[in-house]
């Protein structure tokens, strides 16, 4: 214990015994390290002023933001969900899409005639 008004000078031996030492004790994966991000001025901002009106920490925020980004990565496209009924009914005509306006246009002054 240091009292007040003296130095505590750390002796450093010649050798240490390191036989009884566990290889590994203070060891940790990098899948179990923290992760630290770092953020431009504005976006910190955002962040200082959600938590305010959400009442929330800034851990929790962020937490529960990256949660919720990666649910809508996982979602299907639109493509997907649909891809096994596009182009299912063919309704025998190869041009319809690309020719599309101009078989509109063709209708639409037949009704007019």
């Amino acid at each position: 214990m240091k009292s007040k008004g003296t130095c505590s000078v750390l002796r450093v031996e010649d050798e240490y015994d390191f036989i009884d030492a566990e290889q590994g004790k203070f060891y940790r994966p990098i899948e179990e390290l923290d992760i630290s991000i770092y953020l431009d001025q504005e976006t910190k901002q955002v962040i200082n002023d959600t938590t305010k009106d959400l009442g929330v920490t800034k851990s929790e925020l962020i937490r529960k933001s990256i949660s919720e980004y990666l649910k809508k990565l996982k979602q299907p496209s639109a493509w997907e969900i649909g891809k096994d009924v596009f182009g299912k009914y063919s309704s025998g005509f190869e041009y319809l899409s690309s020719k599309r306006k101009k078989l509109v246009k063709n209708k639409i002054e037949t009704k007019r005639q």
